[in-house]
């Protein structure tokens, strides 16, 4: 009896939790890729070539930003300050 309860209860709270949800397709909207030296030197072009590269696997928008500057302090705390 103990037995049948536990597993009628069992039952009742299997079928009484929500479904799973889905979560939003990542990303989902276009991504800023920062490259804190100027463009055209090595940095840029394997920003530019992973960015090509991930806006077809994505379906998503790439978009390198090139903030040189102090040693790359520049580009850094752009990215900081960058929103989520």
């Amino acid at each position: 009896m103990l037995n049948r309860c536990f597993i009628l209860a069992s039952i009742v709270i299997a079928f009484s939790t929500p479904a799973t949800t889905h979560a939003q397709q990542y990303p989902a909207k276009p991504v800023k890729i920062i490259v804190a030296f100027p463009p055209g030197g090595g940095n840029d072009f394997i920003a530019r070539f992973v960015a090509q590269r991930l806006s077809v696997a994505l379906g998503q928008q790439f978009v390198v930003e090139n903030k040189p500057g102090a040693g790359g302090t520049i580009g850094f705390e752009f990215g900081l300050k960058a929103p989520p």
